[in-house]
């Protein structure tokens, strides 16, 4: 008996279960019954024409039987066949499923390669980008301590900067009082009128400045008004008497500082008028400022871009 797949095929007639085929018994003929020896007389009568002796029975009908039994045999028959179809069909059935299981388990086989492949070569790949995280963690606490050591640098650099700065200031700060003093006392030599000592000055030559300034606003109302030998002699003296341009430059400082500061007088502005020598002594509704026992207010808000124009004015006018 082959097998496949757990399925068994029958290979011939005499393997078919009692369950598919029902055996067809065949039924019981009839004893067949030897004539007594009173009956020959009475077939001899009957075919003697004498009545007188009584009929047999008849004989059994064995054509019947026979094709009884050929029918059932037919039947049978049939019923093997059709099982045997059956079977048959079963069997392509089971085989192509067999076919259909061994294509699975190839297409299986070539998977579990491709993904071996597939598997070998990502942790291939997870190893190199391990290898390169580590390298790029080294890499990157190196060049934390490269920004760190380049800041310290910078930081010194930055401080020694600011104190050669701050030294250069100095120089040009002294440089330029001592140029002041010089020119002064050279003027000085040959001057017409006596600073008084006890005048204080806020910058060295102040007073002199003043004096300048003034006798060039007295030459331009002479030469104005006609007043010819007025106005010759204070351009001789102006001429003998250059100025050092330090009021002019304050003047230009202070418009440059208020224009800056906007319409807002804030401490920004004020501690930029402090380098020049104003002193803030209030700051309720308006800054009030000191210059020289000058006493100057400021609106913290100006109203307008004109007005902040005339806080510089206003402010140059009362002290220089």
């Amino acid at each position: 008996m082959a097998v496949v797949e757990g399925k068994d095929i029958l290979s011939d007639l005499s393997q078919l279960s009692k369950s598919i085929v029902v055996e067809k018994k065949p039924e019981p003929r009839p004893a067949r019954q030897e004539p007594k020896s009173d009956a020959v007389p009475s077939l001899l009568g009957e075919m003697m024409g004498v009545s007188s002796v009584a009929k047999a029975p008849p004989p059994p009908n064995r054509r019947a039987d026979a094709a009884m039994q050929a029918q059932n045999a037919r039947s049978e028959a049939a019923a093997y066949e059709e099982a045997l179809q059956e079977m048959a069909q079963e069997k392509v059935e089971v085989e192509m499923e067999l076919e259909a299981a061994k294509k699975r388990v190839g297409e299986l086989e070539a998977s579990s390669a491709a993904f071996a492949s597939e598997k070998a070569t990502l942790e291939e790949r997870l190893a190199a980008a391990e290898r390169r995280a580590a390298e790029n963690d080294a890499a990157a606490a190196e060049l934390a301590r490269v920004k760190s050591e380049l800041a310290k640098v910078q930081s010194a650099q930055a401080a020694k900067a600011a104190e050669a700065d701050e030294k250069v200031r100095a120089a040009e700060e002294r440089f330029r009082l001592e140029l002041e003093e010089a020119r002064a006392h050279s003027a000085s030599v040959s001057v017409l009128l006596d600073r008084p000592d006890e005048f204080p000055e806020v910058f060295s030559g102040e007073v002199r400045e003043h004096v300048l300034s003034t006798l060039r606003e007295a030459f331009a109302a002479a030469e104005g008004g006609g007043r010819e030998r007025r106005a010759s002699v204070l351009e001789a003296v102006i001429a003998a008497n250059p100025s050092t341009g330090e009021l002019e430059r304050r003047r230009a400082e202070v418009k440059r500082i208020v224009r800056e500061g906007g319409r807002f007088v804030d401490d920004s502005v004020i501690s930029e008028l402090a380098r020049l020598g104003f002193r803030h002594v209030s700051g309720s509704n308006h800054h009030k400022l000191v210059y020289a026992g000058v006493r100057i207010a400021l609106s913290k808000t100006p109203s307008d871009h004109r007005a902040v124009l005339n806080n510089s004015t206003e402010i140059n006018n009362l002290v220089y």
